[in-house]
């Protein structure tokens, strides 16, 4: 991707936004972490506008890599760029942050901006997961199970039964209990 996007520059062919994210993706996905801020760097020093699409793929890419703090600082200037959060950053940023004690924090934030708003669309007693990355799955169950159910079962009976939506529905059929 990087000697792509130095072709690019070489051949004086037109650098937007579209190409600079499209690389920035590409070094993500080979979790090249370094070059996904390089560019990022540069877009800015170029006088290319950021979008959400660019931050998100950094944020992934430091996700993946393990580097966290890169990943949260990258999530805070999407807002301070007068950007919108929406769920696939917030996804990134959690996959990021899931262990760690920031992770429950920003989970909630996602949660009051409705992010996620088919988490508890069915019942209280079904968690949703679709749309959610691995990270912010995890997240979500354990917000479910501290926080929600206990809150809305604290003044009657609990349910015989949870249930957790993982997928669409398309690979098996439903098991149920007899």
């Amino acid at each position: 991707a990087m000697s792509v996007f130095r072709d690019m520059h070489s051949s004086r062919v037109q650098q937007d936004t579209v190409s600079y994210s499209a690389v920035i993706g590409a070094c993500s996905k080979g979790q090249q972490w370094q070059a996904t801020l390089h560019i990022l760097k540069h877009m800015a020093t170029s006088c290319i506008e950021r979008n959400a699409y660019s931050y998100c793929a950094a944020i992934s890419g430091c996700a993946a890599s393990s580097h966290w703090e890169h990943a949260v600082e990258l999530f805070t200037r999407i807002g301070k760029d007068g950007l919108a959060y929406n769920r696939v950053a917030y996804n990134a940023v959690l996959d990021a942050t899931q262990a760690l004690r920031a992770g429950p924090l920003l989970f909630k934030r996602a949660l009051y901006s409705n992010v996620y708003p088919g988490l508890l669309a069915h019942r209280p007693d079904m968690l949703d997961l679709h749309d959610l990355s691995p990270g912010a799955a995890c997240l979500a169950v354990s917000w479910w199970l501290h926080d929600a159910l206990p809150v809305t079962y604290a003044s009657r009976d609990p349910p015989e039964r949870l249930e957790i939506i993982t997928g669409r529905g398309k690979s098996r059929k439903v098991w149920r209990l007899g």
